[in-house]
């Protein structure tokens, strides 16, 4: 499968920055939703493998305030 991974910087109902960045997968027609997954106002996403594993790292940013992590993710064969 194909994913395309949507970093979301700030929730488009309060603008605050927290709020969920979207994971989509291709069905063969379209990327669909496929997973929500918490961000702090998510600037960008970067894919890799290593050793057969595959993983996404994002990077959070919250304005000048805030002190947030970034996040690793790896694929555990159904979802990040």
């Amino acid at each position: 499968s194909s994913y395309l991974a949507v970093a979301n910087q700030r929730n488009a109902t309060d603008f605050t920055f927290e709020t969920d960045s979207v994971v989509y997968r291709w069905n063969g027609t379209a990327f669909v939703s496929f997973q929500l997954i918490p961000t702090h106002g998510a600037t960008d996403w970067e894919w890799f493998s290593q050793d057969g594993n595959d993983y996404l790292v994002l990077a959070n940013s919250g304005g000048a305030n805030s002190d947030v992590d970034s996040a690793l993710y790896q694929w555990n064969g159904c979802h990040f």
